[in-house]
């Protein structure tokens, strides 16, 4: 019955703490809460996590991240959660136009290398148009002469003449070539374009221009002094000058070029 009757008192004493903390805190219940309370020497907890309750949020958010344990500990934090914590996003800086800086940077930039993009495709074009102005001529084919025939008739009695047919200028020709290049020289081909009094026109084929330059040029033959050589109608001393030479047929065309042929030489 005793101990019926104290679980009885200390029911009631508890029902009347609750009703004080909550309201107007009556003096009979203030020794009884400072009682209850622990002293600080048998406090083992933070002071923080004391305060803090888990669905306060009156509180800001920097001292609910100091009383939440792992947050407090900083030194369990690694270095990159402690860089993302402190990390602020900065504000782009706003000129006297109100105009973002870095947009504004970032644009001239951008016409810069355009600019500089436009002025190397221009000089592109223009080397690539002077490049393709330039005149390229290949190779001709063919040579051209002028020579100037001399003909010495053989005895006073026939005249100096003024022209040369043209049997006689190929014949003239062969001998020259056979005599200095021999089986060689009458093989080269060259054509005679025309005739005019003492002058031939003929052209050569650029490869055979050479040997045939050096077979003609100052040809001289007495059909008296050489045995088996013989000059048609009466004619018997004949020379040979190259009087221009040239790749294209405009280039030997013009005046002759005065010419004296050599003295015969004197038999005793």
């Amino acid at each position: 019955m005793s101990t019926l009757i104290l679980f009885t008192h200390n029911l009631r004493s508890a029902l009347m703490i609750k009703p004080a903390v909550a309201h107007n805190h009556h003096p009979s219940t203030i020794s009884t809460m400072a009682d209850s309370v622990p002293s600080p020497e048998q406090m083992s907890v933070a002071p923080e996590q004391l305060i803090v309750e888990p669905g306060d949020t009156s509180m800001p958010s920097s001292k609910r991240k100091l009383a939440d344990p792992k947050a407090a500990n900083t030194s369990a934090l690694s270095p990159t959660d402690i860089h993302c914590e402190t990390k602020r996003t900065k504000r782009p800086r706003i000129g006297s136009d109100n105009k973002n800086e870095g947009q504004t940077s970032n644009k001239y930039h951008k016409h810069e290398k355009r600019e500089r993009r436009r002025a190397k495709q221009l000089a592109k074009k223009q080397e690539q148009a002077a490049r393709n102005s330039r005149l390229t001529i290949k190779a001709t084919e063919w040579s051209y002469l002028k020579l100037e025939i001399t003909l010495v008739p053989s005895s006073a009695a026939i005249p100096q003449p003024d022209s040369i047919d043209l049997i006689t200028v190929y014949t003239v020709l062969q001998s020259a070539l056979k005599r200095y290049l021999g089986i060689i020289g009458s093989s080269l081909h060259f054509d005679i374009l025309h005739v005019r009094n003492l002058t031939v026109y003929l052209r050569v084929p650029s490869k055979d221009f050479s040997p045939f330059w050096a077979a003609i040029s100052g040809f001289y033959v007495d059909a008296n002094a050489t045995s088996g050589f013989k000059i048609v109608d009466g004619y018997s001393k004949v020379a040979i000058t190259i009087a221009k030479t040239s790749k294209f047929l405009n280039g030997v065309t013009g005046p002759p070029r005065k010419w004296v042929p050599p003295t015969a030489p004197t038999t005793e």
